[in-house]
């Protein structure tokens, strides 16, 4: 694909991720989408033929892209005190930017096309994957001293989904996040806080 084509599509999953937020998954037709992304019909239709598509492109992105960057960073030597922390942070973002409505779309997606539940798990197995990457890294060579990192990792992740899915239905404050993810610091790490480094080990 050319560059110009790269842009295209990213422009239309960019206008697509605002519209499934806005509207959720079902409620979004083709034709919101051609309109906010500014393109002809078959325009659209050169790069994706449905919603469905759209939206199996934006979900498998999010992942791929996530896994290759915490990957990126831990070849590069980031110190993992470092990453957890730009970890919480960009959960912190996401949800005041309210992320929490565009996991309502996504969980109406895997309602409303059930063949696409192995990408449900593969997402979800992701997640736990790359948390108990980024735990392990810091065990190793960061003083981390977690146990059972498989079982803390699944915990992590699901307690984020559930700050994240609640917070499309009520209003929550930076101030209550702080407060549950220093909730769950003092579960992984026994109440120990990790120390960003500002230099490489």
């Amino acid at each position: 694909m050319t560059p110009k084509g790269n842009l295209t599509k990213k422009n239309i999953l960019n206008q697509a991720i605002h519209l499934f937020s806005q509207k959720g998954y079902a409620s979004v037709t083709m034709e919101d989408i051609r309109e906010a992304s500014g393109l002809s019909r078959g325009g659209l239709y050169r790069y994706f033929q449905s919603t469905k598509k759209i939206f199996e492109e934006i979900l498998i992105n999010d992942k791929d892209q996530n896994e290759q960057a915490l990957n990126d960073a831990i070849a590069s030597g980031v110190p993992a005190g470092n990453l957890f922390q730009f970890f919480i942070e960009q959960q912190k973002s996401a949800i005041l930017n309210h992320k929490g409505k565009f996991n309502v779309a996504v969980y109406e997606f895997f309602q409303t096309e059930p063949e696409m539940m192995e990408l449900m798990n593969d997402r979800f197995s992701a997640a736990v994957r790359m948390l108990k990457t980024l735990i392990e890294y810091g065990n190793r060579d960061y003083g981390f001293s977690v146990q059972n990192t498989q079982e803390t990792a699944r915990f992590a992740v699901l307690y984020l989904e559930g700050i994240i899915n609640a917070s499309a239905l009520m209003p929550m404050s930076e101030k209550m996040l702080d407060e549950q993810f220093a909730i769950l610091y003092s579960i992984l790490f026994e109440g120990k806080k990790v120390q960003k480094v500002e230099n490489e080990k």
